[in-house]
């Protein structure tokens, strides 16, 4: 697959993309709302060859971003017992 997606940078700067567009990563500058906009733009053969679709596919999705959480007290200390076991 190969999709080219949309992201206000305003709200969250995409740092890296994966080849294909199916994976981004980045780091959210400030709360509210962003509108994703996606379009798959073609897909990719058994042989690797890349091939176009004659009418593109799209889709679009609110993405919400909320303020950083804080935790209180900042540190929390949770007992543990390696030996026994999870059930």
């Amino acid at each position: 697959m190969r999709i080219k997606v949309s992201v206000p940078k305003k709200y969250f700067p995409v740092d890296w993309s994966s080849v294909n567009g199916t994976l981004h990563r980045g780091v959210p500058r400030e709360p509210g709302t962003a509108r994703v906009e996606a379009i798959l733009e073609g897909v990719a053969g058994l042989n690797g060859k890349h091939y176009n679709l004659p009418e593109k596919v799209s889709t679009q999705e609110d993405m919400i971003i909320y303020p950083p959480m804080t935790i209180q007290p900042s540190q929390v200390v949770v007992p543990w017992d390696p030996q026994s076991r999870s059930r």
